[in-house]
């Protein structure tokens, strides 16, 4: 069922975004991604940590992997760096930023309309 711009307004833009499984390399279960309003998705990628590059970009896989609104708490953070490799966390934020239009693959598409 399609639903019209207008109806969208009218409900307040309460329309679920649903989240997608991905498979990660190495890893025997799929995970879950959410997707994000823009508005959601910038905050995420302009989050700024004063712990550098790495504990950053954890940060934005966690709460990829999360609803919108949640906070990464340290023990996230830690968890994600002591139980995943580099690789898989890269893959993860890879993933997540093709799945909400951000990524190398959304970048191809656009450029080939």
């Amino acid at each position: 069922m399609a639903i019209s711009f207008q109806e969208m307004r009218q409900r307040g833009g309460s329309l679920e975004l649903e989240p997608e499984s991905v498979q990660i390399d190495g890893l025997s279960e799929d995970i879950l991604i959410y997707r994000f309003s823009w508005n959601d998705f910038e905050k995420i990628l302009n989050h700024e940590s004063g712990e550098g590059v790495v504990p950053s970009r954890v940060h934005q896989v966690v709460c990829l992997l999360n609803p919108p609104g949640y906070e990464p708490t340290l023990d996230d953070i830690d968890f994600m760096t002591a139980t995943y490799t580099l690789p898989q966390i890269k893959d993860m934020y890879s993933k997540a930023l093709d799945i909400n239009g951000f990524g190398h693959k959304a970048q191809k598409d656009a450029q080939k309309n």
